[in-house]
């Protein structure tokens, strides 16, 4: 049995290739031709696809590159400041000295 899958392919491909006939008919040329044809347009629209894509992971990689120096510079300064947190003194009720500078 057919599945829907393998019906739309089917389907497709009857489509097309009567369109590819209707094409040759009215163009005057062999159906080889026109297959030749609809192949070199497969393959523009896909360089085309595979362009914009190209494009935007170039934008989105510099996008990232620009953040990590942020970041790296952020991690830089925060490092060369060097400042440790202050806790507070314990205070001892028994002693009358500071614990904390034992």
């Amino acid at each position: 049995m057919f599945g829907q899958e393998d019906w739309r392919r089917s389907v497709h491909y009857i489509v097309h290739s009567v369109y590819q006939k209707c094409n040759s008919a009215v163009a005057h040329l062999h159906l080889p031709q026109v297959e030749v044809l609809f192949q070199n347009r497969r393959t523009r629209t896909k360089l085309k696809q595979t362009e914009l894509s190209y494009v935007h992971l170039k934008k989105w990689c510099e996008t990232l590159t620009e953040e990590n120096r942020r970041l790296q510079k952020e991690f830089q300064e925060l490092r060369g400041l060097k400042v440790f947190p202050t806790f507070p003194r314990a205070v001892s009720y028994y002693y009358p000295f500071n614990v904390s500078l034992l």
